[in-house]
C-alpha cells in the first residue's frame, strides 16, 4: 500500500506522533510518503512555528529524523498546484463572501463541492478571539485563508493522483490546512485517517475528533470495554479532576475563598466559546449565543426572589479584544444578579461548592460540577451532553423549571451523575495508543507533554537555532498582523 502523511504541525509531540505512524507504516512494508508542508503554506499556520525558515525548506535535522524513522520514505516540502485554478476559485468564493457578515454563515461557502467554510471560520475566530465579529471587516483576511486552503487542497489532490496514494494521514483535521488535506483526499475517495495527541498517547480515527456525539460514544466505549472494576475506574477518572484543581491548571481558578451572599445562588460559568465554531453539523445553540443567554438568565432571576445568579467570567476573556472585554464587563445586571469578573480573584471551586447548581453553555466546569455533586444545566450542545451527567434545556420554560427544582435534586441521581462524570476523566487517562519509539516529558501545564527523543535521537535542534526560529516566527507573524490590521 502507498500511504502518505501530510504534516503541518511541528510542535515536538505532534511531530513525534507523525513519526510513530510513519514508522508503523514503514514496518508494514508499505511505500511511505511524508509531506512536510507547514512552511510552504500561503498563510503561516499557528501550529507551524518551530521549523520556520526564510527558504521554507525542512531543516536538515528534521530530515534526518524522518529518514532514520523510514529509510525508504519519499519526503516532500514543496507545493505543486495550478495557480490560475486557485486564483479563479478564490474569485468565485469572494463573490459569495460579499453576502456574508455572520461567522456562522461561512459554512455556506461552496464552489463545485469545495467547502472551506468551517475551517476558515475556526481559523478566523481563533485569531481574532471574537465569534460575534462582522466577517466583512476581515474580508481580506478571510480571502487569504481561502487562498491558502485552496493551495493545499489542489496540491494534495495532485500529489495523491500523481503518486497513486491509497491512504492519507493528517493531524487533527479541523485546522485550515489539515482540513484542506482531508477534504481533498475524500474528494478522490482516498481513505483518510486523522491522528491527534492525548496527553502522553495518540489516537487515530477515520471519523475525526470533532463530532461531539461520536467523541462521547468513544468515551463510553473506553469505559465499558475496560476490564477494570467500577471502583478502580472511578478512582482513575477522579484523578483528572484532581489535576484540574492543581497548580498546573493553565487557567487561574482564583485564590479567594471568602465569597458570601445572603441568598442561595447559582453560578453561570462563561465558556471560552470559540471552541464551538466549526462544529455546526453536530453543535447547536437552541437558546441563542452565550451573551443572549446571559441576558435572559438575568431577567429570569430578576423576576424571582429566592436565588441569586453569579456570572463567572472565563479567565481566557482577558485574551480577547478590548471590545469583547468591554461588552462582557458592561453586561446590564439587574436585581439578584452579579458579575464575577476576572480581576476579583474568587476561587472557581469555592463558588462551585457553595452554590446550588451550575448553569453553562458548554464550559468543562459542567463536568467538574457533576463530579463535585452539583446539578448542572446546559443551555446548548456540549462535548459531554451525551454522558448523562447534566440536564440540557430546549426552551426557557425548562430553564425556569430546572432552577425551581435544582435545590431538591435527588441525592441518588446526583451520585449517579458523579460516576458518569468519571467517564470523561477516565477517557483522558486511558484512551489512545502509547508512543513506542518516543521519549516524552510532562510540561508545567497539566496534561501537556513534549517529545524529547525519537529512536534515541534528540528531536529539538540546538538552542541557538531554536531562538533564531522563534524570532523569525515573531517577525513574520507581527508583520502579517500589521498587514491585516489586527
Amino acid at each position: 500500500m502507498k500511504s502518505a502523511i501530510f504534516q503541518f504541525a511541528d510542535t515536538s509531540i505532534h511531530f513525534a506522533a507523525s513519526l510513530e505512524i510513519l514508522r508503523s507504516e514503514y514496518l508494514k512494508n508499505n511505500e511511505v510518503y511524508y509531506c512536510n508542508w507547514g512552511q510552504r503554506t500561503l498563510r503561516p499556520t499557528r501550529m507551524a512555528k518551530s521549523w520556520v525558515s526564510l527558504n521554507g525548506k525542512t531543516p536538515k535535522h528534521i530530515k534526518k529524523l524522518i529518514s532514520v524513522c523510514a529509510p525508504t520514505v519519499k519526503l516532500s516540502d514543496q507545493l505543486d498546484f495550478d495557480e490560475k485554478l486557485v486564483k479563479d476559485t478564490v474569485i468565485k468564493f469572494s463573490s459569495q463572501l460579499k453576502h456574508i457578515t455572520d461567522v456562522a454563515k461561512l459554512f455556506t461557502l461552496n464552489v463545485q463541492g469545495i467547502k472551506p467554510g468551517t475551517a476558515v471560520a475556526n481559523e478566523l475566530v481563533s485569531l481574532v478571539h471574537d465569534r460575534d465579529l462582522n466577517v466583512q471587516l476581515y474580508s481580506d483576511l478571510v480571502v487569504s485563508f481561502i487562498r491558502s486552503y485552496l493551495a493545499i487542497y489542489f496540491s494534495t489532490r495532485d500529489y495523491i493522483l500523481k503518486n497513486k496514494i491509497e491512504l492519507v494521514y493528517v493531524y487533527n483535521g479541523r485546522f485550515l490546512h489539515e482540513r484542506a488535506v482531508r477534504d481533498a483526499a475524500l474528494s478522490l475517495n482516498c481513505k483518510c485517517l486523522l491522528f491527534e495527541t492525548l496527553r502522553n498517547r495518540y489516537q487515530i480515527r477515520e471519523e475525526g475528533f470533532h463530532d461531539r456525539i461520536n467523541n462521547q460514544k468513544i468515551m463510553m466505549d473506553v469505559w465499558e470495554i475496560s476490564k477494570l472494576d467500577l471502583t478502580k475506574k472511578i478512582m482513575i477518572g477522579s484523578k483528572w479532576f484532581e489535576g484540574l484543581r492543581g497548580s498546573k491548571n493553565q487557567f487561574n481558578t482564583g485564590t479567594k475563598y471568602n465569597f458570601a451572599t445572603d441568598k442561595d445562588f447559582f453560578v453561570y460559568y462563561c465558556s471560552s466559546d470559540e471552541e464551538m465554531v466549526g462544529f455546526w453539523d453536530q453543535w447547536t445553540e437552541p437558546l441563542g449565543n452565550q451573551y443572549d443567554c446571559i441576558l435572559k438568565l438575568i431577567d429570569i432571576f430578576a423576576a424571582q426572589d429566592d436565588y441569586q445568579l453569579l456570572i463567572k467570567f472565563h479567565p481566557s476573556l482577558l485574551r480577547k479584544p478590548n471590545n469583547v472585554i468591554s461588552k462582557m464587563y458592561s453586561i446590564p445586571v439587574k436585581k439578584n444578579s452579579s458579575l464575577i469578573t476576572c480581576d476579583m480573584g474568587f476561587s472557581t471551586y469555592d463558588l462551585l461548592e457553595k452554590s446550588i447548581g451550575t448553569i453553562t453553555i458548554g464550559s468543562t466546569i459542567g463536568v467538574e460540577s457533576a463530579f463535585y455533586n452539583k446539578p448542572v444545566l446546559l443551555l446548548a450542545d456540549a462535548k459531554y451532553d451525551q454522558l448523562n451527567l447534566a440536564d440540557k434545556a430546549e426552551n426557557w420554560d425548562e430553564v425556569m423549571e430546572w432552577i425551581r427544582q435544582a435545590k431538591h435534586f435527588d441525592s441518588q441521581e446526583v451520585e449517579r451523575r458523579k460516576i458518569n462524570s468519571c467517564i470523561f476523566g477516565f477517557y483522558y487517562d486511558q484512551a489512545g495508543i502509547n508512543f513506542s519509539y518516543t521519549d516524552l516529558i510532562e510540561t508545567k501545564v497539566s496534561g501537556a507533554y513534549n517529545a524529547v527523543f525519537f529512536l534515541g535521537r534528540r528531536i529539538a535542534e540546538n538552542k541557538i537555532t531554536i531562538i533564531y526560529r522563534k524570532l523569525l516566527f515573531k517577525f513574520l507573524g507581527r508583520n502579517l498582523l500589521r498587514f491585516f490590521k489586527i
